[in-house]
């Protein structure tokens, strides 16, 4: 059956969110994330265009929260290029899922990387504070329910920028994306999830419709939204 995208296909569950799943498959999908990421999600040109200039302006060591890390790439990436710019930084990194902390504790990090198994929620409730927060493909995980909590833990948590990127539902990129990676990455949920993903995600007229004042959503090629939040 070809999939509908003109609506949200919110009843799909990805495996890798649930509690059990294969072991096997679960690492590598980890570790294909560090291979989709730097080709789709854009985080170099966007710490270039939204992230440094906000370090720059930071007098002391910058703070930056990620939120859902995942196989943390993009946390690590983001740390090496602050550090190769000349700025000091420390990265938090947050993940609700806890098979997700278990890898990369088994992992070796450079200093200046925190990983936590909980909530913005929980962070907010514990009074931590933070000049970027952001995150790279969890709003297409949210219902619209919870959709409004969710951004208000993000804005009280930041104090200068909260940048969220995810995908953008299209059926150009949902057969794109198959085509592509199908028959690359395998033993692994990357393109079967990323598929289920393409199909929860939001378009750019259906966050235009919920995002509160101060919010600012933006195309991003290819196939993706941004969700930017500036604080004054």
């Amino acid at each position: 059956m070809t999939p509908d995208f003109s609506t949200r296909a919110a009843d799909l569950h990805e495996a890798l969110e649930q509690d059990v799943c294969d072991a096997g498959l679960r690492l590598n999908s980890y570790r294909h994330f560090a291979l989709l990421n730097p080709l789709l999600s854009r985080w170099r040109a966007l710490y270039r265009r939204f992230i440094r200039p906000v370090l720059a302006q930071t007098p002391d060591e910058g703070r930056l929260l990620d939120i859902g890390f995942g196989g943390a790439d993009i946390p690590l990436c983001l740390l090496q290029w602050a550090q190769a710019d000349g700025f000091r930084l420390q990265v938090t990194s947050i993940d609700r899922n806890r098979k997700a902390l278990e890898f990369v504790q088994a992992q070796t990090w450079p200093s200046g990387m925190e990983f936590l198994c909980c909530t913005a929620a929980e962070l907010l409730a514990q009074g931590r504070r933070f000049d970027v927060v952001l995150s790279n493909h969890i709003l297409h995980e949210l219902e619209p329910r919870d959709m409004p909590a969710f951004l208000h833990d993000a804005d009280a948590l930041a104090d200068k920028l909260v940048l969220f990127n995810d995908i953008r539902r299209s059926a150009w990129g949902y057969y794109l994306f198959a085509a592509g990676f199908g028959p690359v990455l395998r033993k692994s949920f990357a393109v079967s999830d990323g598929l289920l993903s393409i199909r929860r995600a939001y378009t750019v007229a259906e966050f235009r419709r919920r995002l509160p004042q101060g919010w600012e959503v933006r195309t991003l090629c290819p196939f993706r939204l941004l969700l930017i939040r500036h604080k004054p």
